[in-house]
């Protein structure tokens, strides 16, 4: 089965209200993408609400961060 809607226009949808999402870097020593996203309000009060996607490819990793992100805020949908 294949994602006909764009992973970062879902991505996008995804993002809570308040959150920030990073750019993905390769790691060329894990050989993976990463992903990370955290709540700024959260940070502020020292708090550490954040989420990590990691995958072989690029766009598997925003995929896997919009997963990520509506399971940890599913009102947002």
């Amino acid at each position: 089965m294949t994602d006909t809607k764009d992973p970062w226009s879902e991505l996008y949808d995804a993002i809570p209200r308040g959150w920030v999402v990073g750019r993905p870097p390769y790691d060329e020593a894990s050989n993976k993408w990463r992903l990370f996203s955290y709540d700024r309000k959260s940070a502020k009060r020292g708090e550490a609400r954040a989420v990590l996607a990691e995958s072989d490819s690029e766009e598997q990793a925003v995929r896997d961060m919009t997963r990520k992100l509506r399971k940890a805020n599913p009102a947002r949908r």
